[in-house]
């Protein structure tokens, strides 16, 4: 009897996720880098994405995993330098319900975590490189969330979405730069953008925005950590945060397609995102990254 449990459970979670899942439920924001999904993405070098979610009675959970190559290593046929897991659950207040506005309070908790496959020495010229030293180095954000999302429909083609959150983050760390693994608090705020214009035949074309900001923690720690220095990286003692500040902004704009048989939207886009950028990377680092993919997703 137990060998027909995990087809027959993927079966109903199918069959829920098809029936319940509202697009508010958590992938308002089409440039949220945390979008819940299935994707393909090149920035000069491969990600793959592999996630859903589901809502039942108002009442969301999911996640992703996410594998991510490093443009400065050796390329493999799929990605292996670095993983991130993802996953999040979360309970909806309808506030206002109209034809035409929407207007949705959610509270919850995310957890994602992040840490690279195995160490790589090539090309590590900068200090920010250093945490592919062969040392286990990585990142793990618990939060409680409050997040607000609103929708006009301003006519039959087109529509406006926003969102704003706060974030409360508890044993976390965004410093792999320390290898050792004390973790802190801190907090943190998001928000987004998005336009979508209906075509015809069920396809829709959508700009998106997204800003996060993970303020400085109130811990700190001792421990060695690298600095560029004339040589190259040099690892120092230091005083330093366990949360360090953050911020990345995302803005991406694509096309999708409606199937209705699975509740899914599959399209391609392009993306441009600029600062520190989510997953396992020094908490010092700012990069400009362009990308283009393929997705499916709620």
């Amino acid at each position: 009897m137990f060998k027909h449990f995990f087809p027959i459970s993927c079966c109903f979670f199918l069959f829920i996720s098809t029936v319940y899942s509202p697009l508010q439920g958590r992938n308002l924001i089409t440039a949220d880098p945390d979008l819940v999904g299935f994707n393909y993405e090149y920035s000069g070098a491969p990600s793959i994405r592999a996630g859903d979610f589901f809502t039942l009675f108002d009442v969301s959970f999911g996640g992703f995993f996410e594998s991510r190559n490093e443009k400065r290593f050796t390329q493999a046929p799929l990605p292996n330098h670095n993983w991130r897991g993802f996953f999040f659950i979360s309970y909806m207040f309808h506030l206002l319900e109209k034809d035409s506005h929407t207007l949705n309070l959610s509270p919850g908790f995310e957890h994602e975590s992040a840490h690279p496959s195995q160490g790589f020495w090539e090309n590590n010229t900068k200090a920010y490189e250093m945490i592919y030293d062969n040392q286990y180095r990585n990142i793990h954000l618990n939060s409680l969330f409050l997040k607000s999302s609103y929708t006009f429909k301003v006519s039959q083609k087109i529509e406006i979405s926003a969102m704003l959150d706060y974030q409360l983050y508890g044993f976390s760390k965004n410093t792999p730069e320390l290898h050792k693994d004390d973790l802190g608090f801190s907090n943190g705020f998001s928000g987004g953008l998005e336009i979508k214009y209906r075509l015809p035949r069920g396809f829709t074309w959508y700009l998106s925005v997204f800003d996060r900001i993970i303020l400085k923690g109130w811990q700190e720690r001792n421990d060695t950590v690298y600095i560029d220095a004339p040589g190259g990286p040099v690892a120092v003692p230091m005083h330093y945060p366990i949360i360090n500040q953050v911020n990345t902004i995302t803005i991406k704009t694509g096309i999708d397609y409606k199937i209705n048989v699975i509740n899914r939207r599959a399209g391609v886009y392009c993306r441009l995102l600029y600062g520190n950028i989510f997953g396992l990377v020094d908490s010092r680092e700012n990069r400009l990254v362009i990308a283009g993919g393929i997705e499916l997703h709620h």
